[in-house]
């Protein structure tokens, strides 16, 4: 019997170099839910300590630079740093939200990592909580699930509403890898609008008074979160939101799906009051040109190009209107036109 368990230990031996030599992949055990929920919860603390790290680095960077001990124009090395309007609806930056709802890359209370909400989503008070909790986690998701990775805090409910309000943001580092893969143009140290490259992000520092969370707008961020959630699409397998009878091709966007069926009652992004004031204090004193600067960088490039082609249009009339006015003084005979 002993002749027979040595042969066995043997042969067990045998297979295991065998199966080292030849290269084969061993069959993977099923972790139990405990475990899962272990190995998520510490993939999700690696990845904000390297996201954080990262951050660091740059910064660090950024200090040496100004500093000069680092040499000027150096670019980012790609490990260092992964590649990757406001309208009617604007409404007042609130505040009373719960903590304890985070993102999948925020910290465990999303305290410090939230920041400010650049983006609304209110939910239905007839949609169901199943579907609910899906599309929150594919905003909170992984990528490489499907996912946005976006931050996620909630407005706690009130008497006059029952519906659900969540607040999204994005981490300063997520902010970046978005706008690269959207191949959102900004202005280079050069002057010349180009691609965002996040590889290449010393050659977006124009200003030497640039902090490295100036490189965005909040325009900027707000058009940013806005792509990476209509940007959530269903994946192959995914035929339907669940808790719903909504149907879902392969490549479709979820929120829009879930707007048009009405899940999503309202989407929009939010104004900054004290930005506002400190806007309105320079923008309103008629003796003093408008700051299309500070309005394009709040408002987006489009409203900043309307109002700066109002005030060309405006001085473009003075003349005319100088002329018509001396016309109409100095003529001798004053004949009414009928119309």
């Amino acid at each position: 019997m002993d002749d027979v368990r040595d042969k066995m230990i043997g042969f067990g031996d045998d297979e295991e170099e065998i199966i080292e030599e030849i290269g084969i992949n061993r069959k993977p055990t099923i972790p139990s839910l405990r475990q899962r929920n272990s190995q998520l919860n510490a993939l999700e603390s690696m990845h904000h300590n390297e996201e954080q790290e990262k951050m660091d680095e740059i910064r660090s960077v950024l200090k040496d630079r100004r500093k000069g001990k680092a040499k000027k124009g150096v670019a980012f090395d790609a490990e260092m740093v992964p590649s990757g309007g406001s309208g009617d609806g604007l409404r007042k930056r609130g505040g009373g939200l719960l903590s304890s709802s985070s993102g999948a890359t925020g910290g465990e209370d999303g305290q410090e990592t939230f920041g400010d909400s650049y983006m609304v989503v209110e939910f239905s008070e007839e949609a169901s909580s199943e579907s609910v909790q899906w599309i929150i986690d594919k905003i909170r998701g992984k990528k490489v699930d499907g996912g946005a990775e976006l931050l996620v805090r909630k407005e706690p409910l009130t008497k006059e509403t029952q519906s659900l309000v969540l607040h999204i943001s994005a981490t300063q580092m997520k902010f970046l890898e978005i706008a690269d893969d959207m191949g959102f143009m900004k202005r280079s140290k050069t002057g010349i609008i180009r691609n965002f490259n996040v590889a290449c992000l010393d050659d977006f520092f124009y200003d030497e008074n640039m902090a490295l969370e100036d490189i965005l707008t909040p325009a900027d961020r707000q058009i940013i979160i806005k792509y990476a959630l209509e940007n959530i699409r269903a994946a192959e397998h995914e035929h339907h939101i669940p808790g719903t009878k909504i149907q879902l091709y392969h490549g479709q966007s979820i929120i829009q799906a879930a707007q048009h069926k009405e899940i999503i009652t309202n989407f929009y992004s939010l104004h900054c009051k004290p930005r506002l004031r400190k806007l309105r204090h320079v923008w309103i004193k008629p003796t003093k040109h408008q700051p299309i600067d500070e309005i394009r960088d709040y408002f987006g490039e489009s409203v900043g190009m309307y109002f700066s082609f109002l005030g060309f249009y405006t001085y473009a009339l003075v003349v005319p209107t100088v002329l018509g006015l001396l016309q109409m003084v100095l003529s001798e005979e004053t004949e009414t036109v009928p119309f």
